[in-house]
C-alpha cells in the first residue's frame, strides 16, 4: 500500500487506538475533538481521502460505522456483520439475538 499523508496516518492511527480501546469506532466529534479540530468538514474530507484510498470503510447515515480495512480490532465476523447492518450494541457472552431476526436483517442487508 502507499504511504499516507502524515495527517492521513495519524488519523488513521487515532481510529485504531480508539477501536482497540473502546471496541467501536470514534465519531466525527471525537475526532475533531482529539485532534483540535474546530470543523466537522476537515475530518470529513480526511475520513474520504482514506476511503478513497481503501483504508477505512464507511456506512452512510450509520455513526460509529467507520472500520479500517483488513482490521478486525478482535471482534468476531459475527461482531462485524451486526455493526455493519446496524444492530446497536456489542455481542458478547451478555448478549444473544435471536437466530431468525438476524438471519432476516443479514438478507435484508444484503438482497434490499
Amino acid at each position: 500500500m502507499l504511504t499516507l499523508p502524515p495527517g492521513q496516518q495519524k488519523m488513521l492511527d487515532f481510529i485504531r487506538e480508539y477501536r482497540g480501546q473502546h471496541g467501536f469506532s470514534p465519531t466525527i466529534r471525537d475526532i475533531m475533538d482529539h485532534f483540535g479540530m474546530k470543523s466537522p468538514n476537515g475530518v470529513k474530507s480526511q475520513l474520504h481521502a482514506l476511503e478513497k484510498k481503501g483504508r477505512i470503510t464507511r456506512q452512510e447515515f450509520i455513526a460509529r460505522s467507520i472500520c479500517v480495512v483488513g482490521e478486525s480490532n478482535g471482534k468476531t465476523l459475527l461482531a462485524d456483520i451486526l455493526d455493519f447492518i446496524g444492530v446497536p450494541g456489542v455481542v458478547d457472552e451478555r448478549f444473544t439475538y435471536r437466530r431468525d431476526q438476524l438471519c432476516q436483517r443479514i438478507k435484508k442487508a444484503i438482497f434490499e
